[in-house]
């Protein structure tokens, strides 16, 4: 229907009112090619326990000339979600074609067009949506914007959407986890316009197929130490995961990943505190990452999600975490339904079992089956996390104390002055982590010891324990220890660091002296601000293979 100023009773009769403080963390999010068939992804995502959906028309399909409003779309999508008790995220987003030709374009000729927009929007959809983001991945889609433009798109929004309705939530939005940007944009002028922060870490939620399981734990505390550094009256804002996933390509292989993946990322997520999750996506529009493919049919993620919805309930109550064996496994405890609940998976690269103290039940989320554990059994995890249901209290009491201490990656370095990575077939990781280390570097044992040969890649990448360093200033002094081969090829590397304003080059190219003995190099860098947007901090950067020619013994990091 095309409207211009009235709105339409008849419609707002047919959608059933939604606060949205009723839902909980499990959303989905959609792509362009989907969003226009809700009506046959929406009832499967309810059937699995979801209640979010990240999904909304964009501005030119809303008002797609200057005065004409068209939102038979609005209206569809509302009517889908009604039906299936789903609340809707919206978005504010993208241009009109008659205000930019580049849709993926912020408004700037025109922000009094945006701004009466929005109000027109948020006018006619009232309380059935009540958080909103603006803008998707400004880095990306907005094209030749800046972090300015952005502020202007932002304040422009919250200001619109507030004069309607003060309580609507609105949220300032960033693709992967791109700290530096978000605070970028609210120095520019988007403190205080905002209420929620949205971040997309895909790449961290890969990195976790490596391990990086404290990583992403840290993903909350990052984005609030920026906000408490640069916008303190916003330092407890909500934060919100409105994008992240893992594609399928079908094989095998790959759906194990996904179903893997989805239930560690939500547990991880609910843990850290983050307010609502949507999982990158519904059903396949584009890439392989639905939970759904094309036709409808379930990937082994879907019943992965369902069967954890289930057993924690839609809105977990999360009572802390365990490792019943150091270093082997990460398990979260929640007060279930009926009962406590342990979501559990062994360290990737790590063999582990364990016994629980009274009989519990196992459940696999991806098949369903559930199967007796009696007390003293034993339990043998893979990196396929279980559900355990009946969790005895000792484990629940360890859960408990746990909750608000540091979540653990080989000890805790919350106040250690050194951390340090040792090479070898396996390294020797105290604190520090090298990143995929053998797609970068192959371990050797030369020069009557064992180091990792370089010349795989031009770049070694590292992460710091999130415990140790992450956004907070500090100054630290970079040591690695290297050796030219035996050809005594020339070799070297610059460090490349991420600092206040993204990633940052150190500016002195280090040249590996010879291949006579180990050779010591120390710098110092004064502005690190490791916000692990990659899922690494700093890297050791070879500007080709050839240069790449070395070994590395190890690597350390110091507190100056």
């Amino acid at each position: 229907m095309v409207l211009t100023a009235q709105l339409s009773i008849s419609f707002l009769c047919l959608i059933l009112f939604f606060t949205t403080a009723l839902a909980g963390p499990f959303g989905v999010s959609s792509s362009a090619p989907s969003s226009g068939d809700s009506n046959t992804w929406m009832p499967q995502m309810r059937d699995a326990g979801i209640e979010w959906a990240r999904v909304f028309p964009e501005w030119g399909n809303i008002e797609p000339k200057q005065g004409t409003f068209d939102f038979s779309s609005v209206d569809s999508l509302l009517k889908n979600a009604a039906s299936s008790k789903i609340s809707v995220s919206g978005l504010f987003f993208y241009s009109a074609p008659w205000v930019n030709g580049n849709s993926h374009s912020f408004p700037m000729n025109n922000l009094n067009a945006w701004s009466n927009y929005i109000t027109r929007l948020v006018t006619y959809t009232g309380s059935n949506v009540t958080y909103w983001e603006v803008w998707n991945e400004p880095q990306s889609f907005a094209a030749g914007g800046t972090t300015s433009d952005y502020a202007k798109v932002v304040t422009s929004a919250y200001t619109a959407a507030k004069s309607v309705n003060p309580k609507l939530q609105v949220s300032i939005t960033v693709a992967a986890n791109d700290v530096n940007y978000l605070k970028q944009t609210i120095l520019a002028g988007a403190a205080g316009h905002y209420d929620v922060v949205c971040i997309h870490p895909y790449e961290i939620t890969y990195a976790i197929q490596s391990g990086w399981e404290p990583v992403f734990m840290g993903l909350k505390r990052t984005v609030q130490r920026m906000l408490a550094a640069t916008d303190p009256s916003r330092s407890n804002a909500e934060v919100w995961f409105t994008e992240l996933g893992f594609q399928s390509s079908g094989s095998a292989t790959d759906n194990t990943e996904q179903d893997r993946d989805i239930v560690k990322v939500f547990v991880m997520s609910i843990a850290q505190g983050v307010s609502t999750v949507n999982w990158y996506e519904a059903r396949d529009g584009q890439g392989g990452f639905g939970l759904l493919k094309s036709d409808g049919s379930e990937r082994p993620a879907y019943p992965a999600i369902q069967n954890l919805i289930k057993s924690v309930g839609p809105q977990p109550n999360y009572l802390g975490w365990v490792q019943l064996n150091p270093n082997k496994d990460y398990g979260f405890v929640f007060q279930g339904p009926s009962s406590p609940t342990l979501v559990i998976w062994a360290v990737a690269g790590q063999q582990d079992s364990i016994r629980f103290s009274a009989n519990t039940r196992i459940l696999n989320p991806v098949t369903s089956t559930i199967t007796p554990l009696s007390s003293g059994s034993t339990l043998t995890l893979s990196n396929d996390p279980v559900i355990v249901l009946d969790v005895p209290s000792d484990v629940v009491s360890q859960a408990q104390r746990n909750k608000n201490q540091p979540f653990l990656w080989g000890g805790d370095f919350t106040n250690v002055k050194t951390i340090s990575s040792t090479m070898g077939n396996t390294n020797t990781d105290n604190g520090l982590h090298q990143f995929n280390p053998d797609q970068s570097s192959m371990p050797v044992i030369v020069y009557g010891g064992p180091a990792r040969s370089c010349n795989k890649s031009s770049n070694q990448d590292f992460t710091v324990d999130p415990n140790y360093l992450s956004y907070n200033p500090a100054s630290i002094q970079i040591t690695t220890v290297t050796r030219r081969n035996e050809a005594n090829d020339n070799a070297g590397f610059n460090i490349v660091y991420e600092g206040p304003d993204g990633w940052k080059n150190y500016g002195v190219w280090y040249g590996v002296p010879g291949n006579d003995k180990w050779y010591t190099n120390t710098v110092t860098i004064h502005d690190p601000q490791f916000i692990s947007i990659w899922g690494f901090n700093f890297r050791l950067s070879s500007d080709s293979t050839t240069n790449s020619k070395y070994y590395l013994q190890s690597v350390s990091v110091t507190k100056v």
